[in-house]
């Protein structure tokens, strides 16, 4: 699709590397003039971050370090995407699980093929990392072009790579108000970090946004660039280091509480005997030796206390899991067994729920998937439905809430809720088969007193004959149905 211009506009510079230089450099401005407002209080008279050593201007130099050194900065990172792309998603034409269309066959391949649903995933860290990612679709065409109009099928879907902020940068914007991608990004420049950590350039100078799905986790003013997961809580992170780090080197300085070593003045010490005595002192503190022999010296321990840190990091933790919306104990790893609460598992969800409603979906996959349709790369379908993973309930709460609706029965003297919606509503459960349920009213329609009788019958009927060699032995067998009689 060619990006039409109105003709008041300027032509695009023929140069590739000066309009994103130029594009570059009024992002830079534009961050720098918000970022001097920060912390800014007392009209002016005083500058926090300056004060407490926060830094102004952050950028994915600054967040791509934090995420790879911090270990609460990527669990902050990383919690929703691995939440929201956890055992991928189904998409399907028909709702009925037995009947599987062309559509359903063809994407089933190529989300095998290609991992999508892992490239979604990385896809999403990387822009949750900076301010937004892009995934490379591999297809016949040059990559500085647009995308042919129409595919031969999956297989010309070669490949899907994922790429952060700083390995796709926005090369042009879309700078005409009378198109329908009046803002968005035209072309992208591509590169990719070399061992030494300089980033080159890879393939064609420029890649049209076509062959892109350009991936924004948190929108704000536009879809083009979003909020970096790290930024809200920056300064909390810095706050977090500064505890630990220094409560870490306040238990290494104060763990050891060091001797007094006191000489008795009327004690002569010869010469090079306090050598001697520094070396003895020098090998007791070092470990290699455990005594010393010193004489007319009196040695004391220094008194101390051990730094405590853990308050001070729980409350910068509370901070941190507010305001990125991650219950505590979901932020700290902690959320299964009996450690998290059902509450915050109940919240975790609902969250994770929205973000697959209102981003993954209409962001990522239906973009992804239409993009694919309407080249012919796969089968159109009549209409294509997105299923995502039911989340996996407390068991012990899921029958107990169970128990109460099926009473619902009993109360009103009739059937309110069917069995089949109790079992798919609140227990997750697939539905009875014709012979469940007919195995089920054959085991409801024996009567108390039968079913004993029935257990001791299929136990004499399972009982192997008696060896020979026990013959001799002293050693009653009685079966469990007549130990039960006994009883």
């Amino acid at each position: 699709m060619a990006v039409k211009r109105s003709a008041a506009k300027k032509p695009v510079d023929s140069d590739p590397d000066l309009g994103l230089l130029r594009t570059l450099a009024t992002d830079l401005t534009n961050r720098k003039q918000f970022a001097a407002m920060a912390g800014i209080t007392f009209d002016g008279k005083r500058d926090l971050f300056e004060a407490l050593g926060y830094k102004r201007v952050l950028g994915i130099v600054d967040y791509r370090a934090r995420y790879r050194r911090g270990g609460i900065a990527a669990r902050v990172v990383d919690t929703f995407p691995d939440a929201t792309w956890q055992k991928g998603a189904e998409l399907f034409e028909d709702p009925d699980p037995d009947e599987l269309t062309d559509f359903e066959e063809a994407w089933n391949d190529l989300a095998d093929r290609l991992q999508v649903w892992s490239v979604f995933h990385r896809a999403d860290i990387l822009a949750s990392i900076g301010r937004y990612s892009i995934v490379l679709i591999g297809a016949p065409g040059e990559l500085d072009q647009p995308l042919p109009e129409s595919l031969n099928g999956p297989d010309d879907v070669l490949y899907l790579t994922p790429y952060a902020e700083d390995d796709a940068v926005v090369d042009l914007l879309d700078e005409d108000d009378s198109s329908p991608r009046f803002g968005q990004p035209v072309f992208y420049s591509l590169r990719r970090a070399k061992a030494n950590g300089a980033r080159t350039k890879i393939g064609a100078p420029r890649v049209h946004w076509s062959r892109v799905l350009h991936v924004v986790a948190a929108p704000l003013d536009d879809l083009v660039y979003g909020l970096p997961a790290l930024e809200r809580v920056w300064n909390d992170l810095d706050d977090l280091d500064k505890i630990k780090g220094g409560g870490a080197e306040a238990f290494w300085r104060r763990v050891h509480q060091g001797y007094f070593f006191n000489i008795d003045p009327t004690v002569k010490v010869e010469a090079g005997e306090i050598d001697s005595m520094r070396e003895k002192a020098d090998e007791f503190a070092h470990g290699i030796s455990r005594t010393m022999a010193l004489r007319g010296t009196e040695v004391k321990a220094l008194g101390s206390d051990v730094a405590n840190i853990s308050n001070p990091v729980d409350s910068i933790l509370t901070l941190i899991a507010g305001a990125t919306e991650i219950p505590k104990r979901i932020l700290m790893g902690s959320e299964r067994g009996e450690l998290a609460s059902s509450q915050d598992k109940t919240n975790f969800d609902e969250r994770v729920a929205t973000r697959r409603s209102s981003f993954a979906e209409p962001r990522v996959v239906r973009p992804f998937a239409d993009l694919l349709i309407r080249l012919g790369a796969l089968p159109e379908p009549e209409q294509f439905e997105v299923a995502w993973p039911v989340t996996e309930n407390d068991p012990d709460k899921a029958a107990s809430v169970a128990v109460k609706v099926a009473g619902l029965n009993a109360a009103a003297g009739g059937t309110v809720i069917l069995p089949k919606e109790i079992r798919d509503l609140y227990l997750g459960l697939e539905p009875l088969s014709d012979a469940d349920l007919a195995e089920v009213e054959e085991a409801a329609a024996l009567s108390v007193e039968d079913v004993p009788q029935q257990i001791e019958d299929q136990e004499d009927e399972d009982e192997e004959p008696e060896d020979e060699d026990d013959e001799g032995e002293d050693e009653e067998v009685i079966p469990r149905a007549a130990k039960r009689k006994k009883k």
